[in-house]
């Protein structure tokens, strides 16, 4: 059982985890469009990181979801985090940034 009682149990957590990562996820390219007329590609990407971070810590705190307990658990998770943020973000980020450059004349 949860350590945080939640309206309509389970379901209700579940519902309000997807509702929070679709406004968290959609935002994160707004700001992504906004943030990089002010700083380069990779240090958008960490700052990015850093405030995701901060936001899951005291979600985590309050539903104390079950960790990984085996060495390939974590090799899973680590994987899975690397392919689907750190590869699929830095490609996003550094593509978003080569078509916001401004046009050169071809001559």
């Amino acid at each position: 059982m949860a350590a945080f009682s939640f309206p309509g149990g389970q379901r209700g957590i579940d519902t309000a985890l997807a509702w929070y990562f679709v406004i968290v996820w959609g935002a994160g390219f707004l700001a992504s469009k906004l943030g990089l007329q002010h700083a380069a590609p990779f240090t958008f990407l960490m700052l990015r990181y850093a405030l995701g971070v901060a936001c899951m810590i005291p979600i985590l705190m309050v539903l104390r979801p079950r960790w990984p307990a085996t060495r390939a658990e974590w090799g899973h998770v680590m994987v899975a985090g690397l392919l689907m943020h750190a590869v699929h973000l830095s490609a996003a980020i550094t593509r978003s940034t080569w078509a916001c450059r401004p046009a050169s004349p071809r001559w």
